[in-house]
């Protein structure tokens, strides 16, 4: 499964390329290592989940420094958060009573 995950990740990031969508290349951070990955999801209480963990294996977010927002996105609306900042909004939403 995290074979399909990165391929198709792949096939997006040459998509990104052709349509000459360099910052966007250029900003995708290196991924994490499976080891990087494996106690972040239970020290929050979740059970790991292969397709997320192919995503950050991939790229580990999107640098953001100097940047728009229409720089990074990968897809309308969308750029990747590195795990870390995942998990941190994760944590903020948990705890938010509303």
């Amino acid at each position: 499964m995290m074979t399909v995950m990165i391929e198709a990740l792949s096939r997006t990031q040459i998509g990104l390329e052709r349509l000459g969508r360099r910052a966007a290349v250029e900003a995708l951070q290196p991924g994490l290592s499976s080891g990087e990955t494996g106690g972040i999801f239970p020290a929050a209480g979740l059970r790991g989940d292969e397709q997320v963990e192919a995503v950050h294996f991939w790229h580990d977010g999107t640098r953001t420094a100097g940047l728009t927002l229409d720089d990074i996105q990968i897809f309308p609306g969308f750029h990747l958060l590195s795990l870390e900042d995942a998990m941190a909004n994760y944590r903020a939403f948990v705890a938010d009573p509303r």
